[in-house]
């Protein structure tokens, strides 16, 4: 930590640009921090006052700085023993809220000649990796090929100590890899570590959850880590369908979600198409079973079969398309019955349309709702 607090470091002068005295209270906050064994959160409130920021960003100030003096601490301790340290290995948390780059680094392994380097506010930690009973014995012509393997199995001390599954999963997940932790979790923890459009493309095998992290560089402050972006994992335009149908899904909701299924659900006339084309280029709209079941959910509102079954006259000649509630969504509505419209929201992207729901609105409240709205096409 001392070492990180010298004149020209990058720790150093980001405490400078508050003030060589907040500069200096700082510095001392930190070190005597880790020297009396401090957590990060009752360093973080000293650091705080002493620059007169938010105690958020002192916290990650101090997590950050604290636990990389810790890592380089332990990779030189590491070093001076190489006689039976021969590499590290990546150790997450694996609580709720250890993100995507962590887990997915976790229990991977790395020789001496690189150095661990993360992420702010990382709470990670490089483990030793030891050389093995056997490697130790060849060093002096001593066989002791069966030393690792002796004693109980982790399975035979479980049920002699009577630990809890909780117990054993947790150590199952410090000694296995990030990506059978994250399969171990359910979909709806999976979705809140990588989010929505990125967790359906990894469902799909788009990529390997291996992949979710990306080295870095920066002049100042050296090595780290980062997530792939969901444009670096799949490209551009599968990155714009994937947030579309994680849109679309987050709407009607998430069951079944690995298994769902898109269908089409109608297509443009040629003089719709011509009316609104310098709006969107695709003259077929897709649908998804979440959706559908989505607004069968509602039958007891309307009659859906009947919508359903009118979906394809709509799409193809509506009797008004309107400018939706966003800027790339597009209201298609058609009569339903003497009193009542059909409305079939659509969302559209340059290469693709999707139908959000279908609904029914009472005639003269739509017109007060939706009476100034842009009408792109009315069917004569």
């Amino acid at each position: 930590m001392v070492g990180m607090n010298q004149i020209d470091s990058p720790l150093r002068m980001l405490f400078r640009s508050f003030g060589a005295a907040s500069a200096q209270m700082a510095s001392d906050a930190l070190i005597e921090g880790l020297i009396l064994g401090y957590n990060p959160r009752k360093v973080a409130p000293m650091v705080r006052d002493a620059l007169g920021i938010q105690l958020n960003r002192a916290l990650t100030i101090c997590r950050t700085e604290v636990l990389r003096a810790h890592r380089e601490a332990a990779h030189q301790i590491y070093a001076e023993n190489a006689d039976v340290v021969k590499g590290w290995r990546w150790q997450a948390a694996l609580s709720g809220n250890t993100c995507a780059v962590c887990i997915s680094l976790h229990g991977r392994e790395f020789p001496m000649s690189e150095k661990m380097s993360s992420h702010p506010n990382c709470r990670c930690c490089a483990s030793p990796i030891t050389y093995s009973w056997e490697e130790l014995g060849k060093r002096f012509g001593v066989d002791w090929s069966g030393v690792d393997d002796a004693g109980p199995s982790f399975e035979e001390l479980a049920k002699k100590y009577n630990m809890s599954p909780e117990q054993i999963a947790r150590y199952r997940a410090r000694t296995g890899t990030g990506v059978d932790y994250f399969k171990s979790l359910t979909p709806e923890e999976q979705r809140k570590i990588l989010g929505n459009a990125k967790w359906l493309a990894w469902k799909e095998g788009k990529f390997a959850f291996d992949d979710i992290w990306k080295s870095t560089w920066s002049d100042e402050w050296g090595a780290g880590k980062a997530a792939a972006s969901l444009n670096e994992l799949v490209g551009e335009d599968e990155a714009k369908r994937y947030f579309t149908l994680a849109s679309l899904k987050k709407s009607v909701g998430w069951a079944d979600a690995g298994e769902d299924q898109t269908f089409i659900a109608g297509k443009l006339s040629e003089f719709v198409r011509e009316k609104i084309g310098d709006i969107v280029s695709s003259d077929t709209i897709n649908m998804t079973n979440s959706v559908r079941e989505h607004v069968q959910k509602h039958s007891n509102e309307f009659d859906v079969e009947r919508a359903f079954t009118m979906l394809a006259g709509i799409i193809d000649n509506p009797l008004y398309i309107m400018q939706g509630k966003k800027s790339n969504s597009l209201q298609f509505v058609d009569d339903f019955d003497d009193k009542f419209f059909v409305l079939v929201p659509i969302k559209h992207l340059p290469e693709e349309m999707w139908v959000e729901t279908i609904f029914i609105e009472e005639k003269n409240r739509f017109l007060r709702r939706w009476g100034k709205r842009t009408v792109y096409y009315e069917r004569k």
